[in-house]
């Protein structure tokens, strides 16, 4: 199946960048992919 990508064209490539980005660092439990955002999952992580 083909992801879809709703918006405008900026937000559209946002969006494809913040999911290539969390491709690569998915093993990473500390992180987390919501849409157009890659970020901590949890802030008291510490080690990053």
């Amino acid at each position: 199946m083909e992801d879809k990508y709703f918006g405008p064209p900026d937000v559209q490539l946002v969006t494809r960048r913040a999911k290539a980005l969390f491709s690569i660092v998915n093993h990473d439990p500390d992180l987390a992919w919501y849409g157009r955002y890659v970020s901590l999952a949890d802030y008291q992580t510490g080690d990053l």
